[in-house]
């Protein structure tokens, strides 16, 4: 229960910090980003690793994977254990023929992101420009629309969770100082938790996985 409390706590701070921009920014699946952040702040409340986070996002973070913890587990563990710095087209390369040329730039040009921001204001504004293309062009009631506008709303709602982390910590673990890249890279590992899982819950383990993994 305490774990839940933490989880409910987050949701309101976030969402009296972060609330005006999200809903401006006029996202229909707005709330695949929202729910994000409510379970990564559990995630990392409760201490969750790579190992572990997939289940406690379910039984310490109350996410309703419509299954038993194990067979959710074992569906999404591998998703959790793909190398941080894998391009996202790579990783969605296996579902290439499900979008077409245009969707499938989204994952490339998030891609371009990670690699050509100069800094986190910049990777910021760059998935905005992104997620305002695809809230213009995309249909949010088709799967493939939906899934992408899903992914650019966990896109910017993570963004927003790691930079007021960093300003709160100074981005500095027990072993050092964090590089600004390596946000940037955590941003684009929960895109492609969601987007390969279709759900928040491995989004959210997925990030604090990344997270985890990328801490020097």
């Amino acid at each position: 229960m305490k774990s839940k409390s933490l989880a409910a706590a987050v949701v309101l701070l976030l969402g009296s910090t972060y609330g005006a921009s999200a809903f401006a920014a006029g996202n229909p699946v707005d709330t695949a980003g929202i729910q994000h952040n409510m379970y990564l702040g559990c995630l990392l409340d409760t201490g969750a690793t790579q190992a572990t986070s997939l289940a406690y996002v379910v039984d310490k973070c109350g996410f309703d994977a419509g299954m038993s913890t194990e067979q959710f587990v074992k569906t999404n563990q591998p998703i959790l254990e793909i190398e941080p710095t894998t391009p996202l087209a790579q990783k969605m390369a296996s579902q290439r023929a499900r979008y077409s040329a245009y969707e499938f730039s989204f994952f490339e040009r998030i891609d371009q992101v990670v690699a050509k921001a100069a800094d986190l204001d910049q990777a910021d504004a760059m998935f905005a420009e992104l997620e305002a293309e695809a809230i213009a062009q995309l249909d949010a009631k088709s799967r493939n629309g939906k899934a992408i506008l899903g992914g650019l709303s966990v896109a910017r709602h993570s963004s927003q969770f790691w930079a007021k982390h960093v300003a709160e910590t100074g981005g500095v673990s027990s072993t050092g100082k964090r590089r600004w890249w390596h946000w940037v890279i955590i941003v684009a590992v929960d895109v492609g938790g969601y987007l390969l899982s279709e759900n928040v819950g491995t989004a959210a383990s997925a990030s604090n996985t990344a997270n985890e993994i990328l801490t020097p």
